[in-house]
């Protein structure tokens, strides 16, 4: 197990998959009260999760930051995947 590594399990509350150029899935995993952003890409993109569906995933927490439509500049974190299974 890596220092940088986090496992979550929880239900697919969102699901979107994206296709132009590498292959790319944005889950919100609802765990206990929050909602845990995780992306995955090249084959964990492939596989096929739905709404509803109960996941465990294992991967790294990446910070992120953007500019709002207001120009504020906001920070978030996400997790990108190494592994997601159906539990």
């Amino acid at each position: 197990m890596d220092i940088n590594e986090i496992r979550i399990t929880g239900t697919v509350e969102r699901y979107n998959k994206y296709t132009s150029g590498k292959p790319m899935i944005r889950l919100l995993v609802n765990v206990w009260r929050e909602r845990v952003p995780v992306i995955a890409f090249g084959d964990l993109a492939a596989r096929g999760f739905s709404e509803g569906s109960r996941i465990e995933a294992r991967g790294f927490i990446q910070s992120t930051a953007y500019t709002a439509k207001d120009g504020a500049k906001r920070y978030g974190w996400q997790i990108v995947a190494r592994e997601l299974a159906p539990i």
